[in-house]
């Protein structure tokens, strides 16, 4: 069965809903489980990364900003993983989502399992870029599970 799983979480429900899933084959499979968010740098062009910009509403320190939200919500999942008995890695990256979840956590870097939600809360991203999930089903070398 599996034996290296990462699961994708952007605090979304479908990555919430992909999460429980990851956790209970990891369960079933006595597999390592690697939780990952990646920090979309495609983001501070959209928002920009300085409070000149000529909007009050922008943090200044915007990466650090996402960083931590990124943080939270590996927290939040690993207190949902620690309530089910699962050990977990946690791992905050920074790049494009999609680009980071491919070139990452495929077989060549030992993961036999992807785990992620079929939409998350970049919708302004999707429509301009394409959707994550469907990058990642297309383009990952290893088996992908869409929840959702």
């Amino acid at each position: 069965m599996f034996k290296n799983i990462a699961v994708t979480l952007d605090g979304s429900d479908n990555s919430k809903d992909a999460l429980a899933q990851a956790v209970d084959i990891a369960k079933s499979s006595d597999a390592k489980l690697t939780l990952v968010s990646v920090v979309n740098e495609t983001s501070y062009y959209y928002m920009g990364n300085t409070s000149t910009v000529g909007t009050s509403m922008i943090p200044t320190d915007f990466r650090s900003t996402q960083r931590k939200a990124a943080q939270d919500v590996l927290d939040n999942a690993k207190a949902y993983c620690d309530q089910h008995g699962i050990d977990v890695e946690v791992k905050v990256e920074e790049g494009i989502p999609k680009r980071v979840i491919v070139e990452s956590y495929g077989k060549e870097k030992g993961y036999d399992l992807l785990v992620m939600g079929k939409s998350g809360v970049d919708a302004l991203s999707r429509v301009i870029v394409g959707s994550t999930t469907a990058y990642v089903v297309r383009n990952s070398d290893t088996t992908v599970m869409v929840v959702g």
